[in-house]
């Protein structure tokens, strides 16, 4: 079969990331109790969810169902390029930055002008709270990067 020499330096690039990133050796969750892994979860994931008042708040009042929260968050991995969402698409859930940079456009004109950071943000939070609303900007990485879903 054929294949594009520049999708497979995408590719190569990509897997390059990941095996850079994460170890070869995933942890055997059997080997620790629920409650080492609940905290271990809070240990590594809380510093993005409290940047939102609402899990600040979530975490003084309630800190058991704080750590589910952070056991909720699914990982994604984006290649320099990818939409991460875009204007006009359905809301589903709550997205975090985690590392990388991006590009945010307000807005429904992809041509517009972009604001740059690589810092953590939130989008979609009204996921949280509604179904059946659309996004209303576009994200894209512009470098490889992570995000959190919840």
């Amino acid at each position: 079969q054929h294949v594009s020499f520049e999708l497979v330096s995408r590719i190569m690039r990509f897997v390059d990331y990941r095996l850079e990133k994460f170890s070869s050796t995933q942890l055997d969750t059997s080997l620790i109790s629920p409650t080492l892994q609940l905290e271990l979860y809070v240990g590594q994931r809380s510093n993005y969810v409290l940047e939102m008042p609402i899990f600040k708040l979530l975490t003084e009042c309630y800190h058991d169902v704080f750590g589910s929260v952070c056991a909720a968050l699914q990982k994604n991995v984006y290649e320099k390029g990818e939409n991460v969402f875009i204007a006009g698409s359905w809301v589903s859930c709550l997205y975090i930055t985690a590392t990388g940079h991006y590009a945010y456009i307000e807005g429904f004109d992809t041509d517009g002008e972009s604001l740059e950071f690589s810092k953590t943000r939130w989008f979609g939070e009204l996921s949280l709270y509604a179904e059946g609303t659309l996004h209303q900007s576009t994200l894209i990485a512009e470098s490889f990067a992570e995000t959190f879903t919840l």
